[in-house]
């Protein structure tokens, strides 16, 4: 069970096992989600998130047409298995028969995504030795598409070394953001997998992060010092028709919290997405506010349940995750100490089975803030205070679904659905709420409508 969840969306891992052990061979795989939507007066449609929570429903919350097309091939010489893995993606907004690339225009967006070299048996059995560009082994919740752990980055590694009692991997990973002078982020990734224990699995990773003193590309430009290490714990329990998992998760430093970072400027923890880690340069802010920093810390917990029928009736999905930002003593907006920050996000996937063919179902989502900073409107105005003010979303889509299967993995999939949100006085305005959709920036609520389609071979 060890990368059941993120091989399905990620689609790296699940290509590998799909290739074999041809002695020469060329296979692909892919993945892409389709559809359009509508909202008030028939404008292009609204998706529903509430900044600063990592987490966005995405079924009857999609604005894009996105797609993955994966190349392998591989060898085989003196009992080592070798592949190489190519990934390329692709992202637009399905407006035209014809979106292109062109320069000038946005239409067509094309992403070199991945690009990596395995031998597998090198250090015996099933082991492996890598080295590339790839995600790396991406802990995900179907319910959500919402990566728990979502280390990506350029490096190498070994995977699989059998140590007795379960299996360690490890791997050295550096990250840098293009078009700026950031720094390069190193991180050290060992894990530590495939151990029974309380009648189920479990996992344990511990990451560690520095980032250099200097611009990626600069010898003058001078970066605050910084460390960070993230611990997670992931239990997994298959019990019949159900499986669960939990994950406990604790950064600190790099991994910790910034009130000024983040999505939306809201939870400023970089816990879920390396790649996005912002830095402090010396000349821009206090040693004061780097030592908040270096202090903040990260804690969150995370629940996921399905429930699988034993005829084909009805399943569920169900999600929990609550997240608390220490910032370690930095100032917020209003130049005030920043508080402890919490977000909670509580999910249910209800799906009723027709036939074989198709299914009613619904997504239930809730979220909420606990002193959220305050955000710029549509109108551009800042706000009439700076003081954290809390802030809720309410999500609620109903769906009709043409499936071959039963459970949020059996795909392809046609989904037509409407969806209804709501959310507090405090995200009036906030252009973040619908994805930069101005329709309802004078409402607290939005009603969409649509199509989406989804597969993977």
């Amino acid at each position: 069970m060890k990368r059941s969840w993120q091989s399905l969306i990620g689609l790296g891992l699940l290509a590998i096992s799909a290739t074999g052990r041809a002695d020469d061979s060329v296979t692909t795989n892919a993945y892409f989600r389709m559809g359009g939507n509508f909202s008030k007066g028939m404008t292009k449609g609204a998706c529903y998130r509430l900044p600063g929570v990592p987490i966005i429903p995405r079924y009857g919350s999609e604005c894009d047409n996105y797609g993955e097309l994966l190349i392998h091939k591989a060898y085989k010489a003196d009992e080592i298995q070798y592949r190489a893995h190519l990934n390329f993606a692709f992202a637009a907004d399905g407006s035209e028969t014809w979106e292109s690339t062109e320069k000038g225009k946005d239409d067509l967006v094309v992403s070199y995504r991945e690009a990596w070299l395995e031998a597998q048996g090198i250090f015996g059995g099933d082991s492996s030795l890598w080295v590339g560009k790839r995600f790396y082994d991406r802990w995900y919740m179907e319910m959500w598409d919402f990566f728990v752990l979502n280390h990506n980055g350029t490096g190498f590694g070994a995977e699989n070394l059998d140590v007795g009692k379960g299996k360690v991997d490890v791997a050295l990973l550096r990250h840098f953001i293009n078009g700026t002078s950031d720094p390069l982020h190193v991180a050290g990734d060992v894990q530590w997998h495939d151990v029974e224990a309380l009648g189920g699995k479990v996992q344990a990773r511990w990451i560690f992060s520095q980032k250099g003193s200097k611009g990626q590309n600069s010898a003058t430009d001078d970066y605050y010092s910084a460390t960070g290490h993230f611990l997670t714990l992931n239990y997994q329990l298959p019990l019949g028709n159900m499986t669960y998992q939990t994950f406990l998760q604790y950064g600190a430093g790099i991994h910790g919290a910034r009130p000024d970072a983040g999505a939306g400027g809201q939870t400023g923890s970089t816990m879920s997405n390396f790649s996005s880690t912002s830095f402090a340069k010396a000349t821009a802010l206090s040693e004061e506010s780097n030592k908040a920093w270096k202090k903040s810390s990260t804690f969150r917990w995370t629940h996921d349940l399905q429930l699988f029928p034993t005829s084909t009736v009805m399943s569920w999905d169900l999600g929990l995750s609550y997240t608390k930002a220490d910032f370690g003593g930095a100032l917020g907006a209003n130049g005030e100490k920043a508080p402890d920050r919490t977000t909670l996000a509580v999910g249910a996937h209800p799906t009723y089975y027709l036939s074989k063919i198709w299914a009613i179902d619904a997504d239930i989502f809730y979220a909420s803030i606990d002193k959220g900073l305050p955000l710029t409107p549509f109108n551009g105005v800042a706000p009439a205070s700076l003081d954290p003010i809390d802030r809720d979303l309410t999500k609620l889509t109903l769906g009709l679904v043409v499936r071959p299967g039963v459970g949020q993995y059996a795909k392809p999939q046609i989904r037509f659905y409407v969806t209804q949100a709501d959310w507090n006085d405090a995200q009036k305005g906030d252009s973040l709420i619908t994805d930069g959709n101005a329709v309802y920036a004078t409402n607290t609520a939005g009603t969409t409508w649509g199509v989406q389609g989804e597969v993977w071979w």
